[in-house]
């Protein structure tokens, strides 16, 4: 093997070091783009972090459960016209249907179509079969005591050769805390949209007249906003849009109403499905929204803080990202996904260089890097024991402003009151304005230490990557991560061996992470694919 440059690791979850040179690069190409509004939804025309309960209805696209899915009430389908882009590991079939723990069949039933596959994080109460009496056919989720042709169940349209069973890859923690910051941010937005009646004459958004039918004239360049209150908003019987919204001028209505909003929705006028992949509703402190109405919403609904439930048999042209959903009466979600870019983050005022967390001395020492900052106030530490809930422990004072590499460090000096065996970690950088964003999420493995030596290269690699180590812990898994932290690849092992060939030819080009699982802990490095 080549005498590629030796790394050891002594971490339990070790620094991601990236070349400067590599790294100054990676962010000058992205620094004047905007972050995609929905990325972290991975696609999924439904995208919620808690329950879904599913009484009928068709979904288009695919979805995505951080928690339970529970059917009950009548027959549905999901993944009508496409099983999505998301795809588990190595697989070459997309995931139609992700949930992160159970599935309860109470009553009903799902198809899942367009060839797409299940992932269920738990099998309490509920088994995959591929056979009906004794043939091959395709797979179905039925009840942990009953046959193939039991009832309720979920039935796929093919037999689903990847694991079933299996933990969710998505951290929905970590998505919707990126969401509810952007959610919070593009609330703040000014607006800049002017809304009138049919005679042209000006409405005051703040206040709309009661059974109002609200008229938008035309569109500005870029970003569209109207800020309602939820009594406002309950004021509209209509919008028409005499402008329509496109890809350079798409609109964004936030919506102030903390608590339970009870919203019966507006009717849409001059737009239809096309125009709903540029209209976003953002629900930006509401705990319960409950949508009251049988019209078709033309725009994606993004209440990040929010349990939603539809509570007739309309129709959502848009995507659906929230904390929980219930859909009780069927109707329809199609897939027009949000197009526009988060007009709240055109910048990065921060360029992370590397981030890491090790125990010292019965404490947990958060380490970080940034290699610029660009009117940068301070870094909140971050803690928590199940990726749900963190909590603040305290805070780092940023350079500001800088071109140079900066290095900072905190102490976790309160380890022995945390319950868990893995703590979490993750910087919340804020800006001068007022303005913040999140650092990927590091994991604290309490009492062990990994001690591997690792040897990996050619970087940059093209096709085939070698990776060997060495040391006292045991490697039972190495894998290729996207920056999602999503495993593109996994590999184990075989027997006694310390090498492996990893074949990156089928990933894009771009920058990936190599990850070693032990039985100490992750160790991570960055390779980027020519």
């Amino acid at each position: 093997m080549p005498n590629y440059t030796s790394m050891p690791f002594k971490f339990r979850i070790p620094t991601l070091v990236i070349s400067v040179f590599f790294l100054t690069h990676f962010f000058n190409s992205i620094q004047l783009q905007a972050q995609s509004f929905t990325q972290e939804a991975e696609g999924f025309n439904i995208f919620v972090s808690g329950d879904l309960v599913f009484g009928g209805g068709d979904v288009e696209g695919a979805v995505a459960v951080g928690n339970n899915l529970t059917l009950q009430n009548n027959i549905g389908q999901f993944a009508i016209h496409e099983a999505g882009s998301y795809k588990i590991g190595g697989a070459s079939v997309s995931t139609a249907l992700l949930v992160g723990n159970q599935v309860f069949l109470n009553a009903g039933g799902l198809r899942l179509l367009s060839g797409g596959n299940i992932s269920i994080g738990s099998n309490t109460g509920t088994q995959a079969l591929s056979l009906e009496n004794g043939n091959p056919s395709n797979t179905r989720i039925v009840s942990a005591s009953g046959s193939y042709s039991s009832t309720p169940n979920i039935s796929l349209d093919h037999i689903q050769n990847e694991a079933i069973y299996q933990s969710s890859p998505i951290n929905f923690g970590s998505a919707f805390s990126n969401f509810e910051g952007r959610s919070t941010r593009v609330a703040a937005l000014n607006a800049n949209l002017n809304i009138t009646n049919a005679n042209g004459n000006p409405i005051d958004p703040d206040n709309i007249p009661t059974n109002s039918q609200v008229y938008i004239n035309s569109l500005s360049d870029g970003e569209n906003i109207l800020n309602l209150t939820g009594i406002n908003l309950n004021k509209i019987t209509s919008i028409t849009f005499r402008e329509k919204p496109s890809a350079s001028k798409y609109v964004i209505i936030n919506i102030d109403s903390p608590g339970s909003l009870n919203w019966i929705n507006f009717g849409f006028a001059g737009v239809g499905s096309t125009e709903a992949q540029y209209i976003l509703l953002n629900f930006s402190n509401s705990s319960v929204v409950n949508i009251n109405n049988g019209r078709t919403v033309y725009a994606t609904i993004f209440a990040p803080f929010a349990d939603i439930t539809k509570n007739n048999s309309n129709n959502i042209d848009g995507q659906l990202i929230g904390k929980s959903f219930t859909m009780t009466q069927g109707g329809e979600v199609h897939r027009m996904y949000f197009i526009p870019d988060d007009p709240s983050s055109t910048i990065f005022p921060v360029e992370w260089l590397d981030l890491g967390v090790k125990e010292d001395r019965g404490r947990a020492l958060v380490e970080w890097s940034t290699i610029s900052e660009l009117g940068s106030s301070h870094f909140v530490i971050e803690r928590s024991g199940d990726l749900v809930l963190f909590e603040s422990l305290g805070r780092v004072e940023a350079t500001g402003n800088s071109d140079q590499i900066q290095k900072y460090r905190f102490l976790d000096h309160q380890l022995e009151a945390m319950a868990s065996q893995k703590v979490y970690y993750r910087l919340r950088q804020v800006d001068l304005d007022g303005e913040f964003s999140f650092s990927s999420i590091m994991e604290l493995k309490l009492n062990a230490i990994p001690n591997i030596e690792i040897i990996y290269g050619p970087n940059p690699v093209q096709d085939m990557l070698e990776v060997s180590w060495s040391g006292t812990d045991e490697v039972f898994q190495v894998s290729i991560k996207n920056l999602l932290g999503q495993a593109l690849i996994k590999k184990s092992p075989q027997g006694s061996s310390q090498v492996m060939n990893l074949d990156l030819s089928r990933l894009e080009s771009g920058m990936y992470f190599l990850q070693l699982d032990s039985n100490s802990g992750l160790i991570s490095r960055s390779i980027q694919l020519k």
